[in-house]
């Protein structure tokens, strides 16, 4: 099952904010690194021995990854990265649920890991328990200490716990460390290692037209001009009291349409708190935003009781999301959300979908209420990353976006350094700086389909997770 790690809440601050700062070849941009299908490996030496770092992804199921290596020797994993949380894990040699998926042809190239092969690793912690608080689901395994090296930089004392009882894909947190954490997030272990000076990354992904798949790069430290058009949109991270830290931001419209011939989809559920995690392949909506769209496409068959299918030749691929935070405003083609029905992706679900729907088509914004579970509202997945520029800030508690620029341009880096004075091309809204997430809950009397987050909503996102393992 796709994870979502997440942690607790420290107080937002925004007294600092980022700087970006030129260089003719960045010093601490860029960690290079591979995907086993889609990712090329390359460094760049100037003359003075400085690297440029870049980290190539790929998008197996719309879910970001990539070839990171474990231990001494080193073991190659293919292991996804996670906005929403520092955790990491990885699943064991002996791992019952992913030898099973190898037996039967699935997840092959993922790897496992061995800590008695590794002269470097060291146990921190035996038999420890993480809960997962998306699923309520706890991981039981020992947290081990060794040596991970991301493209050709090696961090020493990297924690992560091994998975020795269930599937669940090799992972490395990115995001906000919660108090007396046992992990470190890997852009804070970047600047531990003095490989670069802020923990802030940005992420994006290539266009490969005829292709569903393609590469991407998180660029660590920096940022790329080239990649993004006109400025990016800073957006304070919000911090409603008694709920978990993560890249959560006011979250202000969703319309179909675009400018003029817009609709407001649901208005009375706006302005929510959505929160950004590249570890689920889907974005999901709470029920009353997911009801209003559904019947605005002309959607009724629901998998699941929470995601819309139709038949393929029908599809309303020829429609377009807004997606509102602030004063900006992001066009997406609903065509980004469809995707066709293929047996890998229900492989042990008798039930599925490709038993009885050939032919059939499914929208990837699903719908379901996960407030009481994780504290959010709005999750915004891969499949929403995927089609935007995003710059994640934890040094100073921001996310910035921008309409992604998808001609060929000549990469124009710069450097990410903590500082006082404000991003070039930077913009910020007052407004945003108000939490969203306390408002007073509306009671939705409208009919439909329940859209809660019940057992088929959970088994769809575990189905998500196979799907990963199946397209590597």
């Amino acid at each position: 099952m796709i994870k979502f790690w997440a942690l607790a809440f420290g107080a937002a601050h925004f007294t600092n904010a980022l700087i970006l700062e030129k260089k003719d070849v960045p010093s601490v941009l860029e960690v290079p690194f591979v995907t086993r299908r889609v990712a090329e490996v390359y460094n760049h030496h100037d003359r003075r021995g400085k690297r440029e770092h870049i980290l190539k992804i790929g998008t197996g199921g719309n879910v970001f990854f990539a070839n990171v290596s474990f231990g001494s020797p080193s073991q190659i994993l293919t292991t996804q990265f996670s906005t929403y949380g520092d955790e990491s894990s990885v699943m064991t040699r002996g791992n019952r649920e992913y030898a099973r998926l190898v037996d039967v042809g699935i997840g092959q190239d993922l790897g496992s890991y061995n800590a008695s092969d590794s002269t470097s690793s060291r146990v921190a912690k035996g038999n420890a328990t993480i809960v997962n608080d998306f699923t309520n689901e706890s991981t039981v395994g020992d947290i081990i200490t060794d040596t991970v090296t991301v493209g050709d930089v090696k961090l020493n004392g990297m924690k992560f716990i091994t998975v020795r009882d269930k599937y669940e894909p090799h992972t490395l947190g990115l995001g906000y460390s919660e108090a007396n954490s046992n992990f470190i997030s890997l852009p804070q272990a970047l600047v531990d290692a003095k490989t670069i000076q802020s923990p802030a990354f940005s992420m994006w992904k290539e266009e490969e037209k005829g292709q569903t798949e393609g590469p991407g790069v998180i660029l660590f430290g920096g940022v790329n001009k080239a990649k993004y058009v006109d400025k990016l949109h800073t957006l304070p991270v919000i911090s409603p009291p008694g709920i978990r830290k993560a890249f959560r931001v006011n979250f202000t419209g969703l319309s179909l349409g675009t400018d003029s011939m817009a609709k407001p989809i649901s208005p009375d559920s706006f302005p929510t708190d959505a929160v950004f995690v590249s570890a689920t392949p889907l974005t999901i909506l709470p029920e009353a935003i997911a009801r209003d769209l559904f019947s605005q496409l002309n959607t009724t068959e629901l998998y699941r009781s929470s995601q819309p299918m139709f038949p393929c030749d029908k599809s309303p691929k020829d429609k377009w999301l807004t997606f509102h935070f602030g004063q900006a405003a992001f066009n997406i083609s609903i065509e980004s959300f469809i995707e066709p029905n293929t047996p890998a992706s229900y492989p042990d679900d008798p039930d599925g979908p490709d038993s009885n729907k050939d032919g059939y088509c499914y929208l990837g914004l699903v719908g379901g209420d996960f407030k009481d579970s994780h504290g959010g509202n709005v999750i915004l997945g891969a499949n929403f990353l995927q089609k935007i520029y995003t710059v994640f800030d934890m040094g100073n508690d921001e996310v910035s976006i921008a309409q992604r620029r998808w001609e060929k341009a000549p990469d124009e880096i710069l450097e990410i350094k903590s500082g006082k004075d404000s991003v070039p091309d930077r913009t910020t809204e007052t407004a945003d700086k108000t939490d969203t997430t306390d408002k007073p809950e509306k009671t939705d009397k409208s009919s439909g389909s329940h859209l809660g987050p019940s057992d088929g909503l959970r088994a769809l996102m575990a189905a998500g997770a196979i799907l990963f393992v199946a397209l590597i």
